[in-house]
C-alpha cells in the first residue's frame, strides 16, 4: 500500500514539474512558437493557463509526502543516521520545510496569477514563480536521491 502510494507522489510530482517549469520558464523568458526549436516551444506557452493546475498539484503533492512520510521515517531515515549520512538528512530536512514554505504561499502565487494581465505586479508574480519552482525542482531532486540512495544501502 505505502509503495503504491509513493509512486502515485512520484507522478504526481513529475507532472507538478513539467507544469511548473512551463510556466516558469514562459514568465521569464516569453517567445512566441516559432516551430524550430524545443526549447523555443517550451517557454511559447501561456503561463497564467498553469496556475490553477500547480497549486492543486502542489497541495496533493504536498499531502501525498506527508502521507508517506511515517513510512520514510521508519524504512529510510534509520538507516541513514545509523550510516551518519547527516548531509541526506538534512537535504529532506530542507525538503520539508520547503514544502511547507509553498504550500503557505500557494494562496499568493495564485492571487498574482489571477491578476495576469497587470505588469505592475509582474515581478511579485516572478520572485512567487521561482520561489513555487525552486521548492518543486529542490523537493523533487531530494526525494528521488534519497529514495535512490535508500535502494543502494
Amino acid at each position: 500500500m505505502i509503495l503504491t502510494l509513493l509512486m502515485a507522489h512520484m507522478l504526481i510530482s513529475v507532472v507538478l514539474i513539467g507544469a511548473v517549469s512551463h510556466q516558469a520558464f514562459s514568465l521569464w523568458r516569453p517567445t512566441a512558437a516559432s516551430g524550430r526549436n524545443i526549447v523555443t516551444n517550451f517557454r511559447a506557452v501561456r503561463g497564467s493557463v498553469y496556475t490553477n493546475a500547480i497549486a492543486i498539484l502542489y497541495v496533493l503533492t504536498t499531502i501525498g509526502g506527508a502521507i508517506v512520510y511515517p513510512a520514510y521515517v521508519l524504512d529510510a531515515k534509520k538507516p541513514l543516521t545509523d550510516m551518519s549520512l547527516n548531509l541526506a538528512i538534512g537535504a529532506f530536512e530542507v525538503k520539508e520545510h520547503f514544502a511547507i514554505i509553498g504550500l503557505a504561499i500557494i494562496p499568493a502565487y495564485v492571487a498574482y496569477w489571477r491578476k495576469a494581465a497587470d505588469d505592475q505586479d509582474l515581478f511579485t508574480r516572478k520572485v512567487l514563480t521561482v520561489m513555487v519552482a525552486g521548492f518543486v525542482w529542490w523537493n523533487f531532486m531530494v526525494g528521488h536521491i534519497l529514495t535512490d540512495l535508500r535502494g543502494i544501502f
